[in-house]
């Protein structure tokens, strides 16, 4: 254990929890950094402590998530048999309040859940970084990252058949208050989260496709991937579908310009009414989503963000 760095980032919590570092400290390389202030969400926090990091590999724990007891020992089995490579992505399982087993999860890239970067030459060399004082799509933002860089530097991610991260579902965690909120039509959080996907859409994925890192193909498939599941998220008839409805019609005009196509090459390439997508080029990346129903209204969703 006295390889490994534990990077504790408190981001100015009022918990008490000295006393528990205290203990393992003769066992443990334990480095404490504080923030300047609380800002209520993990992005400031884990960048500071991602900036101290001296190891080979980087991964983030949440303050109320585990390690199995031998995850780590088959992590390391797993990246010396493969000769360290720039990214791994073991499974991760989601435990209860009571710790009973929920799901186990594996292949997948859309949670920062067992991710491990090598701090180096994959983290650092792709100059990856969280977005401060975001409260929403935090992790998406850095795996987002992780995944144009990985078609930028040429990056096969590497996955394992074991487990090494245990996600609580905690319900006092601030993911279910959000979530909890947008179920109550609570439709703040629901444009809160919209603009940040198209924020993302437009600082990483468009950035990567205008430099020439991400090909035609993979972006085509990504950026109608996202519009279809845009439209899974607000419904035409849902209260906030006006508020967005300007920043949605400047999304679909950036795809069309980007990629030259218009509403029926859309559909088309989505599998038109009634149709499916599946997505090719990036079904590592979109393991949750590799088969969408395009439902009747979809057409309909394009020509009314296009009029």
């Amino acid at each position: 254990m006295s390889d490994i760095q534990v990077i504790l980032s408190d981001d100015c919590s009022t918990e008490n929890y000295q006393e528990h570092v205290d203990k393992f400290k003769a066992k443990l390389n334990i480095l404490q950094l504080k923030t300047d202030h609380n800002t209520g969400n993990p992005t400031n926090a884990r960048e500071l402590g991602a900036s101290h990091a001296t190891g080979i590999y980087l991964a983030f724990m949440d303050h109320d998530d585990w390690l199995l007891p031998d995850g780590l020992q088959k992590w390391c089995s797993f990246v010396k048999e493969n000769n360290y490579p720039e990214y791994v992505i073991c499974g991760f399982r989601q435990c209860d309040m009571a710790g009973n087993t929920e799901f186990e999860k594996y292949g997948c890239l859309d949670f920062l859940h067992g991710k491990f970067f090598k701090l180096e030459e994959f983290y650092r060399r792709s100059d990856m970084h969280f977005k401060p004082d975001i409260f929403h799509k935090e992790d998406t933002w850095l795996l987002a990252q992780a995944n144009c860089n990985c078609i930028k530097y040429n990056i096969e991610p590497r996955f394992t058949d074991f487990c090494t991260y245990v996600w609580h579902n905690n319900e006092a965690s601030l993911s279910h208050k959000i979530d909890a909120a947008e179920r109550n039509g609570d439709h703040r959080v629901t444009i809160e989260r919209m603009e940040t996907n198209m924020m993302i859409e437009y600082e990483i994925y468009f950035k990567f496709f205008d430099e020439g890192s991400m090909p035609y193909p993979v972006a085509r498939t990504w950026f109608i991937r996202t519009l279809i599941n845009t439209y899974f998220d607000v419904e035409l008839n849902h209260d906030c579908f006006e508020v967005l409805k300007p920043m949605l019609k400047d999304y679909l005009k950036a795809i069309k310009s980007r990629l030259g196509m218009n509403n029926e090459m859309i559909l088309a390439f989505a599998g038109g009414n009634g149709g499916f997508i599946y997505h090719d080029q990036l079904h590592e990346f979109m393991e949750m989503h590799e088969e969408l129903h395009i439902y009747e209204d979809f057409p309909l969703f394009l020509n009314i963000l296009t009029e």
